[in-house]
């Protein structure tokens, strides 16, 4: 089952900005699997950024959580 939802399924951390929250599912599926949301009205975009920024990622990370990812799932 853990193989199966790290290989085929996609996640937003939209709501859960806490950076144990991030670094658990970080290191079970790989920052390949992992796409930046905000969810906008009911939360701040503005704080959903701001995490953004400050986690503990590497550059090239950061871009596949913020842009990357989204853009090879959704074929942009």
């Amino acid at each position: 089952m853990a193989a199966y939802l790290r290989e085929n399924v996609h996640y937003t951390f939209s709501g859960f900005n806490f950076n144990a929250a991030f670094l658990n599912l970080l290191s079970e599926v790989g920052s390949d699997r992992i796409m930046f949301s905000a969810d906008y009205p009911y939360g701040s975009m503005e704080k959903g950024r701001a995490f953004l920024s400050q986690l503990p990622v590497s550059a090239t990370d950061r871009e596949k959580i913020a842009h990357g990812n989204a853009e090879l799932l959704l074929r942009l």
